[in-house]
């Protein structure tokens, strides 16, 4: 019975310092939970958002292919309420999916599989699908007025992308990429593609054919034959030889082989 009361004791004595440490316990889990469940600010670019932005790079309509990348630059601001989200400057990487052109209106429709905004500091935020312009295919679809005959899109070419779902971006995050930004443009001249120059275009030259002067026969001049007197003695004329006035041969002179018209940058 003693051994009985004994035990009783020793239980109370440690029941209020297990409940301690279990208390403990799940307050250490639960202050190790906050941060993953802390919810961190964002801004919101509503849908329907316009990107204006131009390639870095030459896009080639005829040589690019599905699975290439491409790279653009945003041109112009773009805010999230009153608070700047998408700075000016900011990159874009795009993977092509398909090109599509229309002749008659002139516009280029470039679909990707996927985009991915790509800010100063590193920080990068995928663009959400479909796009507006093509609510009908999966993926971005960038549009973009073509430069000459459609075949290239130039350094500078002014494109679009129409935001299909909000696109969320850590404010934070968003903000130290400005403030690095605002850094790296005082210290540095603008990255940002300039607008595209005009192409012009030297006229061709039409090829001239070769000139042939025809060649010129020899003239033969007969010779005479010699002349006798009769007499004592006989006197004898000589005769005249033969001459022969060598003719010319035939001289060509080459034609030109004429130029085809080509490209040069200009303003008009």
């Amino acid at each position: 019975m003693s051994l009985l009361t004994a035990a009783v004791r020793v239980i109370q004595t440690l029941l209020p310092t297990t409940l301690l440490l279990a208390g403990l316990s799940v307050a250490a889990q639960s202050a190790a939970q906050q941060p993953s469940l802390a919810t961190k600010s964002m801004l919101t670019v509503p849908a329907g958002t316009r990107l204006s932005l131009v390639p870095v790079r030459q896009i080639s309509v005829k040589h690019t292919r599905p699975g290439d990348k491409v790279y653009l630059q945003i041109t112009l601001p773009v805010t999230a309420g009153r608070q700047m989200a998408i700075p000016t400057g900011t990159y874009v990487q795009g993977v092509v999916d398909k090109i599509s052109n229309d002749r008659h209106t002139h516009v280029l429709s470039m679909q990707m599989r996927s985009a991915e905004i790509i800010f100063f500091n590193g920080y990068t935020a995928k663009i959400p699908g479909p796009a507006l312009a093509e609510p009908a295919t999966v993926g971005m679809v960038v549009t973009a007025i073509a430069v000459t005959d459609g075949t290239v899109l130039n350094v500078g070419t002014p494109m679009e992308i129409t935001l299909a779902a909000p696109l969320f971006l850590e404010e934070e995050t968003v903000l130290a990429a400005i403030q690095q930004g605002t850094v790296a443009s005082a210290n540095a001249p603008s990255q940002t593609a300039q607008p595209p120059q005009k192409i012009c275009w030297t006229p061709s030259t039409p090829a001239t054919a070769d000139t042939i002067i025809p060649a010129t026969p020899a003239v033969i001049i007969p010779g005479t034959p010699a002349a006798f007197i009769v007499g004592n003695p006989p006197i004898m004329i000589p005769g005249t030889p033969q001459q022969i006035i060598p003719g010319s041969p035939q001289i060509i002179i080459p034609g030109s082989t004429g130029t085809s018209a080509t490209p040069y940058p200009c303003y008009k």
